[in-house]
């Protein structure tokens, strides 16, 4: 999928089977609204895509006590268990991202002190 990021960049972004079949699924949903032909994914119902603060509004109606959901979380997120999950290398997720530094792509990887855990408990020490 192409993408326009900040700075007008553009990229590809590859997504995986199940992400591509429920965007496809939507896309049917989405051809009976008026503004269906917006080159926009997910539009709004007063123009061809929803503005910063109606996505903010979205993600603060969802909001768990404690937990503060922001959009760009969800960027971090993705992008610390492609390291964890040792899905993608360093300079794929810096191609992912579309950042210029790899020193960037790195400052998105959060370590999670229960993957830690478990880390450690699995050390075999032999003596």
């Amino acid at each position: 999928m192409k993408l326009i990021g900040k700075g007008d960049k553009e990229r590809t972004v590859l997504l995986n089977d199940v992400a591509i079949k429920v965007i496809k699924d939507y896309l049917k949903i989405r051809e009976k609204h008026k503004f269906a032909s917006s080159q926009y994914i997910f539009l709004s119902e007063r123009s061809e895509k929803l503005d910063k603060s109606t996505i903010n509004y979205i993600f603060n109606s969802y909001d768990i006590d404690k937990d503060k959901i922001r959009p760009h979380s969800l960027r971090h997120n993705w992008a610390t268990s492609t390291q964890e999950q040792e899905i993608l290398t360093l300079p794929e997720l810096q191609d992912q991202l579309g950042h210029s530094s790899i020193s960037t792509s790195g400052r998105y990887c959060h370590a999670r002190k229960e993957n830690i855990k478990k880390k450690i408990n699995n050390l075999r020490i032999g003596l």
